[in-house]
Formats: structure tokens, sequence, C-alpha cells
């Protein structure tokens, strides 16, 4: 009869102490403070909960932790890749002026023997200044690559008009 008395006092017990602490949030081992609780919660199962619960929040975190590196990578090639560009566009402008500068000294060495020869010359010098504003504009920090590969575009073609309008001059006057 004893046996049975504790055997039914145990059964009791833990049935008593499986409702006490049964959720993994209530089953957190650093915050379980008695010896009550704590048999609660490993009974119920709540410390094996807990861990479950906690190992899928690491998960979570390690799953987010990669998204944000694989942003990070791409964001740094990117930033890469513009830098690059930039420098490509700066060196490109730079070959731009070269190439201006070459056009002026070719235009300020040619001779003029009439009037006409003066107002091609005038009209080469006009076309000049104006490709020179044109490279000046593309040091614009507001436009976009589309805009400026647009304005290097026009400022090739015009240099390579000016260029033949060049060439055709000086024939035309080596030829007088």
């Amino acid at each position: 009869m004893r046996g049975l008395i504790l055997i039914l006092g145990g059964a009791m017990m833990v049935a008593a102490l499986g409702g006490c602490a049964t959720t993994a949030a209530e089953c957190d081992p650093n915050k379980v403070r008695n010896v009550l609780d704590s048999l609660g919660c490993e009974v119920s199962g709540g410390f094996k909960a807990h861990l479950a619960q906690a190992r899928s929040d690491l998960e979570g975190r390690r799953q987010e932790l990669l998204a944000i590196e694989q942003s990070a990578a791409v964001a740094q090639a990117r930033q890469t890749r513009l830098a690059t560009d930039l420098e490509a566009r700066r060196r490109e402008r730079e070959s731009q002026q070269r190439g201006l500068d070459r056009l002026q000294l070719m235009l300020s060495g040619l001779e003029t023997h009439n009037d006409r020869d003066r107002a091609r010359v005038t009209a080469m010098q006009e076309q000049l200044s104006q490709a020179r504003a044109e490279l000046a504009r593309l040091n614009d920090p507001a436009l976009t690559p589309q805009a400026i590969a647009e304005e290097e575009a026009r400022l090739n073609a015009r240099r390579a008009a000016l260029e033949e309008a060049l060439r055709l001059q000086t024939e035309r006057v080596l030829q007088e």
C-alpha cells in the first residue's frame, strides 16, 4: 500500500510539474531558477523544444547572414565595375582632350589665303569650341552612364568630322 501511495504521489507530482512550465519560451535553461520548474521543463519536453527553437533561430540567422554577405559581394562587384568604368571614362575624356588640343594646334598652323579659307577655319574653330564645351559637360556628376556614353559618342563624331574637315582644308591649301 505504501508503494502504491508513493507511485500515486510521484505520478501526481509529475503531472503537476508537467503543467508548470511547458512552453519553449518558459523553459529557457538560462531563466529557469528553481528545481520544480526545471523538473517540469524536463518532463514536459520544454528544454528540448527550447533547444530546437534556438537551433531554428540560429539557422535563420545564418541564412540572413548569407543573404547579406551575398548582397555585399554583389554591391562590391558593382562598385568595382563602376570604379573601373569611371576610370575608363576619365581616360577617354583625357584622350578626347588631347585630340581636341591636337586639332587646335593643327588649325592654328593652317594657312589661310583668302576669305573663304578664313571662313572655313573660323567655322572649324567654332566647332572645336563646341566640342570642348561638350567635353566639359561630361564631368557633370549628375549625368547617368547612358547619358555620358551618348555624349561621348556625339563628341567622337564631332571630333572625327573636325579632323576630316581639317584634312580637307589642309589639302586645299596645299593644292593652291
